[in-house]
């Protein structure tokens, strides 16, 4: 958001230099995150430089069965529709205008509910949207404490991640560590730098287009609609790499090493 060599951006460029010269080491959330780091800093040793990606402790698997009130009865969610969960921030980042285009698109299926929880500078503009719109398959709630938003995702069936198109800089949203706890796939729609691309794809966790594909997001919804089962592989793979490579036990592991 700001121009490159402008006034604003020279002052936090010389901040973010500063701090870098003054830290022991560096922790990255990705391996594309470490890797631009090093490309646009030449004054940064690799020996510095360390991949250590957000985590969580998990709680057991045996204790994500919801014991909360039904989601589908307190939203009228039709008992057989797909439910897509969104949680966190809900601004520039996100590339919202595309969320709102999803919605516009579905607006009329009864097989699909979009829940949408969380806040941020763009939480009126997708309220005013669905008052507008009509949306009945859709409800947008303020940011909810975390065991509230954590028994919600319990009862959802797929997990979204956005990522506006024009990002450079790769990002790996800790959002997305809630989901795998909750053994959901991930549809993903973000830019082509990040490295969500590989980690969704290659280990089969979930879905991914490119952020702006509407015709591509639609098609897998419908893909994910039509097979249950393959929610649910994804959703365990996706549980099983969260416990392999997102826990604070491996965080651990990384920094005392």
């Amino acid at each position: 958001l700001m121009k490159k060599g402008g006034l604003v951006w020279r002052y936090f460029r010389s901040r973010e230099r500063r701090l870098y010269a003054q830290s022991d080491f560096i922790g990255c959330m990705s391996p594309a995150n470490a890797r631009y780091l090093l490309a646009h800093n030449d004054n940064i040793a690799a020996t510095k430089v360390e991949v250590c990606p957000n985590s969580i402790k998990p709680r057991p698997s045996e204790h994500l069965r919801s014991t909360g009130p039904s989601i589908r009865d307190l939203y009228g969610i039709p008992q057989d529709a797909m439910v897509l969960a969104y949680g966190g921030n809900l601004g520039k980042p996100q590339g919202i205008g595309f969320l709102l285009e999803v919605l516009d698109r579905s607006k009329d299926r009864q097989d699909v509910f979009f829940l949408i929880v969380g806040s941020g500078t763009d939480y009126c503009r997708i309220e005013q949207c669905l008052k507008t719109g009509r949306h009945r398959n859709a409800r947008l709630l303020q940011t909810l404490p975390k065991d509230q938003y954590d028994e919600l995702l319990t009862q959802c069936d797929v997990g979204l991640i956005l990522l506006d198109r024009r990002f450079s800089i790769p990002n790996f949203p800790s959002r997305m560590l809630a989901y795998m706890e909750a053994a959901l796939p991930i549809l993903a729609a973000t830019d082509s730098h990040t490295d969500i691309r590989s980690v969704v794809c290659e280990s089969s966790l979930g879905l991914w287009v490119h952020h702006g594909d509407i015709d591509g997001f639609m098609a897998a919804i419908d893909r994910l609609y039509s097979d249950k089962a393959l929610r649910c592989e994804m959703g365990a793979r996706g549980r099983a790499y969260l416990e392999e490579h997102y826990t604070v036990a491996k965080s651990c592991e990384m920094i005392r090493a």
